[in-house]
């Protein structure tokens, strides 16, 4: 199939739609990449790609066809200045394309608007849509404190409708963004579940740490609202101050600065230490040295009920998971026995469990293969792959 794919980040930014493209080119087919210019998280575009309004290169086989945008920038207007601008540049890319692909495949993490250059190709040459919708619009933009009631989110809501319905099918990444569409958007579209797939390479390496004095702790991940991060950090405040522990975060966000001021202001900032953002090929080094894995959602949206990519790479990586979220991944966590888990927003139920874990850490030791063989019972490369061809063909046909 000649297939083009629309995503806001790609290469050298650190997504799963890299893997994808890699292996829809792996399979045979001609894929054609639209996105903008690299500067997810720091906001700054390198130098080779700034001066140009559009800058063609490949990835892996693929061919990447780069437009201009404004990098990101701290807060709800830089934001929004990004994501409008990368916006507008892909929509007049896509109005000049031409009719060469078969079916268009939008990767949409955050914002919806990669779903208005594939509407534009649709209106002109009938070219079928599939969206692999990873974030909830305008759900999102509770995490900016945008509540329901203001104008944006009204505005957004009518934008974000309109553009979902312009799919022909919709895979999602949790179960509960069926709920969320079907309700507030009243959708009639096909709608799948087809979860994310993580990095199988963590399946085959050893990342067995023996238990010492010192228990380790790792976050790893975006560090943004949606990760609520007060509610892991208040949580470890709560952890009784005889037990010896130390926590790792690994990764960068909107909300990282906050997150270590919030650190020193509740006097764990000797229990804790902000690595920032690694390169994915020095994570494992990270997952070695790690007792168990930390992950917190927002309760306050439906955000909350999503399942993050982080939950299955802590599977694949054989790590007991000890999770403060509702939704699909305390779903997830409770079928599969892969650690412990207390509602959303509990900082208080999040310290217990911590200090639980702590105490008896050799106790815990069974979650971490039982993670690993839910995973390869859903989460493996392969299958996602190969429901993901499925739906493509479906539509071509």
């Amino acid at each position: 199939m000649r297939i083009l794919v629309i995503s806001q980040r790609f290469y050298p930014e650190a997504f799963r739609i890299n893997d994808i493209c890699r292996e829809l080119v792996k399979e045979g087919h001609l894929v054609t990449v639209l996105t903008g210019l690299p500067n997810y998280p720091s906001g700054h575009i390198p130098k080779e790609y700034r001066g140009n309004r559009r800058h063609k290169d490949s990835y892996e086989g693929a061919e990447v066809i780069r437009t201009w945008e404004v990098g990101r920038r701290p807060g709800k207007l830089g934001l929004a200045v990004n994501y409008a601008s990368l916006a507008w540049s892909l929509s007049w890319e896509a109005f000049w394309m031409g009719k060469r692909f078969d079916v268009i495949f939008v990767y949409q993490p955050s914002p919806v608007f990669s779903l208005i250059p594939a509407w534009i190709l649709k209106k002109k040459y009938g070219i079928s849509i599939l969206l692999y919708c990873c974030d909830l619009w305008p759900e999102s933009l509770k995490a900016y404190e945008v509540g329901e009631r203001q104008m944006l989110f009204r505005i957004m809501k009518k934008v974000s409708g309109f553009l979902y319905r312009q799919c022909d099918r919709i895979a999602v990444t949790s179960l509960p963004f069926v709920d969320y569409l079907r309700k507030v958007h009243g959708l009639k579209n096909e709608i799948e579940y087809l979860p994310q797939h993580a990095e199988e390479n963590y399946l085959e390496v050893n990342l067995f740490h023996p238990a010492g004095e010192e228990v380790q702790l790792l976050f790893c991940g975006n560090v943004g609202k949606a990760q609520d991060m007060p509610c892991l950090l208040r949580g470890i405040r709560q952890i009784e101050d005889r037990l010896s522990f130390h926590v790792h975060i690994v990764g960068d966000g909107s909300e990282l600065l906050e997150s270590k001021r919030l650190a020193k202001e509740l006097k764990i900032q000797d229990r804790v230490t902000f690595h920032g953002r690694f390169p994915s090929e020095r994570l494992p080094e990270f997952y070695k040295m790690a007792d168990g894995c930390l992950l917190t959602l927002t309760g306050n949206s439906f955000i909350g009920m999503t399942m993050p990519g982080k939950l299955q790479e802590y599977m694949a990586a054989g790590k007991p998971v000890l999770a403060a979220t509702d939704g699909a991944a305390r779903g997830v966590i409770e079928e599969s026995g892969c650690g412990l888990c207390v509602g959303a927003g509990d900082w208080e139920g999040y310290g217990r469990i911590l200090s639980r874990f702590i105490k008896d850490v050799k106790d815990y030791g069974e979650c971490g293969e039982r993670g690993r063989k839910y995973f390869r019972e859903n989460f493996m490369k392969g299958l996602f792959m190969r429901r993901l061809g499925e739906s493509l063909k479906g539509l071509v046909q």
